[in-house]
């Protein structure tokens, strides 16, 4: 399985993780779950309905963002749940900043988790309605080339708003972006919202920031290394410091202390064996990079001992390399020749045919083969016969060109002469055959007269006797 089915299938069960939690928890709200479900009632509580609602409207999006080649009905439904979300979340904002009810917090049914909360009882917090309006706009905006670095950048956004509620909950904060209780995200909506975002991220693994992660690059492989950790490992150290502190094993000083120590030697510790790592990668790529100058003197070296003319072209069909033979016999210098300069060493006679197969070549990938009259440094042309063939990707596309020009001018004059010489000899045979045939005629016509004669004589002969 390659990079991006191994991405959209992460995709997936992210977007299906989380429709199922959303679906769950509205199953749970129409069915008075408390009682029935009481071990999820904790953790289903801080899932608004109309939160609950959106969040399954954009994980079924995301789910259809992950076809390969996604249809345009495919396409039509992301938008329509992508608009859903974004409706939910613009109505929230505006109920928020202008502290009026549209009635959209109870229009799919009354919070059972929430009675006797207040006005807003069924609202989302406004954390939670940024993050459902950024997750909006990325998810349309990932399916658009142009604009997967901006959808990229709104996932990333609502991932680290979710990230960071997620973090201050487990310590224990639950208003970590305001004074106000209604302000932060709870458990589960930051959870779900760190699944959609991270599944979105993963839609385009090779373009944006995701491109900056699964890159091939130093500067990939050090993110790779080092991005786990800086997230992971400063959480858990508070969490340890903070678990300490409350089971009374030590204070806040020495807490802190214990805290700062052991940050500063598990990143040390990372940062030597990050530098270990990439220490052997520069050795790997300058080992490569020898190699490669080594291979490349070596072809070099053999395309410049080769009695044709040998020359390289890009995808496009202009030349980008000519080898000494074909300096040496049109006596031009190299960068005049670059791409289509080569031209103009071409009788004019030929221009066009030669332009017009390499063009066919260009558009259908198949290999050329051609032959025109090259002027050389003596302005005599000779023949040549020009064979050049693709170099393809992994994708089958033509990344280069790699053609020759054989001199065949001894060949076409021996065969122009050969033509010549049959149709001389034809001519001859064919004025032959009209001699003989002409000398035939007259023959036949002494014979048709000695006959005549010697009836005559004999006619004579019976008179006399």
């Amino acid at each position: 399985m390659n990079l991006p089915e191994r991405h959209f299938g992460f995709s997936y069960f992210c977007g299906l993780l989380a429709a199922t939690l959303a679906v769950w928890r509205l199953g749970v709200g129409f069915a008075a779950g408390e009682q029935l479900f009481p071990q999820l009632t904790p953790f289903f509580a801080g899932l608004k309905p109309n939160l609950a609602v959106a969040v399954a409207f954009l994980a079924l999006g995301l789910c259809a963002s992950t076809a390969t080649a996604p249809s345009r009905k495919a396409l039509y439904l992301v938008r329509l749940m992508a608009f859903i979300g974004m409706a939910i979340g613009v109505l929230t904002l505006l109920e928020i900043v202008f502290s009026h009810s549209f009635g959209i917090d109870t229009v799919l049914m009354a919070d059972p988790f929430a009675r006797g909360s207040g006005v807003a009882a069924g609202r989302m917090s406004l954390t939670a309605a940024i993050a459902l309006l950024l997750f909006s706009l990325a998810l349309p905006l990932l399916q658009v080339s142009r604009f997967v670095s901006a959808g990229q950048i709104f996932a990333a956004i609502t991932f680290v708003l979710c990230y960071f509620n997620l973090i201050a909950h487990s310590y224990g904060v639950d208003y970590l972006f305001g004074a106000a209780r209604h302000s932060s995200m709870t458990v589960t909506a930051s959870t779900l919202g760190i699944l959609l975002s991270a599944g979105a991220l993963a839609l385009r693994p090779r373009g944006g920031l995701a491109g900056i992660i699964t890159g091939d690059g130093i500067g990939s492989i050090l993110v790779r290394t080092l991005l786990p950790f800086s997230v992971l490992l400063p959480p858990a150290l508070g969490a340890l410091r903070l678990y300490g502190e409350t089971a009374g094993y030590y204070d806040t000083r020495f807490g802190l202390t214990l805290m700062v120590i052991a940050a500063v030697g598990a990143f040390s510790a990372l940062i030597l064996i990050t530098g270990k790592r990439l220490n052997e990668l520069d050795g790997r790529r300058a080992m490569a990079e020898r190699d490669r100058q080594r291979g490349e003197f070596e072809y070099r070296t053999v395309i410049q001992s080769l009695p044709q003319m040998v020359w390289t072209a890009q995808a496009n069909g202009e030349c980008d390399f000519l080898n000494e033979r074909w300096l040496a016999y049109t006596g031009a210098k190299l960068e005049e020749h670059m791409g289509s300069g080569w031209l103009s060493a071409i009788h004019p006679d030929d221009i066009g045919p030669i332009v017009a197969q390499r063009g066919e070549a260009v558009r259908s990938g198949r290999v050329m083969d051609g032959e025109y009259r090259v002027r050389g440094a003596n302005g005599e042309y000779r023949w040549f016969r020009a064979l050049a063939v693709p170099l393809r990707d992994c994708s089958g596309a033509v990344t280069k060109w790699f053609g020759s020009s054989t001199d065949i001018h001894d060949q076409k004059m021996a065969a122009q002469e050969i033509v010549k010489w049959s149709q001389t000899l034809e001519q001859r045979v064919a004025e032959r055959t009209e001699e003989l045939a002409n000398t035939q005629a007259r023959l036949e016509s002494i014979f048709r007269c000695s006959i005549r004669a010697r009836r005559k004589c004999s006619g004579i002969q019976r008179r006399r006797w």
